[in-house]
């Protein structure tokens, strides 16, 4: 969560509003409710493209945008536990997170 608020990478958005956008019928929103985890894209896509009958581009897009909502949802989750305000604790992660990213190269 902290990467995610530190970097931009989430919506203020739910979990559950982003399902509900998705191009499917309500059977698939309920199970892919249950599936959808946000942690690991390529499981979430998969889960689109053979739950929802999503395009490999959709589903991909969606799964990403899952994965922000959840970013989201735990940092107001945080935010009400300490009762603190959103805002205040997104300027502390950006003043004491550093966040280093590198390419991984692979020989095979």
């Amino acid at each position: 969560m902290l990467i995610g608020v530190y970097t931009g990478d989430y919506i203020k958005s739910t979990p559950a509003e982003v399902i509900a956008q998705l191009p499917c019928d309500d059977k698939a929103k309920a199970a892919l409710a249950k599936k959808l985890k946000g942690a690991k894209f390529e499981t979430d896509r998969d889960n689109l493209i053979n739950i929802g009958g999503l395009s490999e581009d959709d589903a991909g897009d969606y799964a990403y945008m899952y994965a922000e909502a959840v970013v989201w949802q735990t940092l107001c989750r945080v935010a009400e536990m300490s009762g603190a305000d959103k805002e205040c604790i997104i300027r502390s992660i950006n003043l004491g997170v550093s966040v280093d990213s590198s390419t991984k190269i692979a020989v095979t």
